[in-house]
């Protein structure tokens, strides 16, 4: 009932959780159940080992097998009745015994147990959606199948869809399918073989592996664009280097035709001077 009640989806989460923890607990069992028959066979060597009948030991740990494997598993319960005479006496090899079949269960085995609960419950609670999608198909796929043996009904109600499309981002489909978008498997693991849904999810899967070679053009493009940026950095760096060299070379000749002008200026007025004495001289001779 509770396998047929995951096509409903409250009820979906719960059971896929509780399945998942059952399947990784199973290899526990067996080795728990081994334990147990161990010490069981220890303790009745220990308070049995003589002729039935002929025992001056009195213990009320059961004789029969299965008694003791009884008694034995609900000590880890606090039932130790059984023994109560073993623990009030002296009897140290029965103490040592249950000093590892202590640490055996009450440690050593239940901390083992939560841990694979802990990680069947971590793994259930994130598959127990897909989990639910494959029970609502294989839920609609055997309705349609009922659908095949009722004569004319196909053909008179048209209840079943040719395609069934399931909604993803392209985030979602890369996270199932891996990043590299080369694992089509999972039209096989949703809709198995020769579905219709097949070419859907094939597309989706291409679409994401066709955004992955998007993203890798375009971080090629970003990279030659930095690199060009770069290089125009590099040029613009050694414009101002020779532009600033020019500067100097245009400062020292400005310098120098000044120098050059000033002593023009001042050949010039000597000149000047030299000429207005000969005119005043001239004039002075004449009068």
């Amino acid at each position: 009932m509770l396998f047929e009640l995951r096509i409903n989806k409250a009820v979906c989460h719960f059971v896929t959780i509780i399945i998942r923890i059952m399947s990784e607990i199973r290899v526990f069992f067996v080795v728990f159940a081994a334990g147990i028959i161990a010490f069981t066979i220890a303790i009745l060597h220990l308070l049995h080992a003589c002729p039935i009948g002929l025992c001056e030991r009195e213990t009320n740990f059961p004789v029969h097998f299965f008694g003791a494997i009884s008694s034995t598993y609900f000590f880890m319960g606090g039932r130790y009745e059984p023994v109560e005479q073993e623990f009030d006496g002296e009897n140290w090899p029965f103490h040592m015994m249950m000093i590892v079949y202590f640490f055996f269960t009450a440690i050593l085995l239940l901390n083992v147990l939560i841990a694979l609960i802990n990680v069947a419950f971590a793994v259930g609670d994130e598959t127990w959606k897909l989990v639910w999608i494959e029970n609502r198909l294989s839920y609609v796929v055997s309705a349609e199948n009922m659908s095949h043996h009722i004569p004319g009904f196909r053909r008179s109600h048209g209840c079943f869809p040719k395609e069934i499309y399931y909604t993803a981002t392209i985030q979602q489909v890369k996270k199932y399918i891996g990043d590299d978008g080369g694992d089509l498997d999972i039209s096989q693991k949703l809709f198995g073989q020769g579905s219709s849904a097949n070419a859907v999810v094939s597309t989706v899967a291409k679409g994401a592996s066709v955004e992955n070679e998007n993203t890798k053009y375009q971080e090629g493009t970003k990279k030659q664009q930095e690199e060009l940026i770069e290089g125009l950095r590099k040029e613009l760096a050694h414009s101002r280097t020779q532009l600033g060299t020019l500067k100097i070379e245009f400062t020292e000749r400005q310098l120098t035709l000044e120098t050059q002008i000033k002593e023009l200026q001042t050949a010039n007025t000597a000149e000047f001077k030299e000429m207005k004495d000969l005119l005043s001289a001239a004039l002075t001779s004449r009068t």
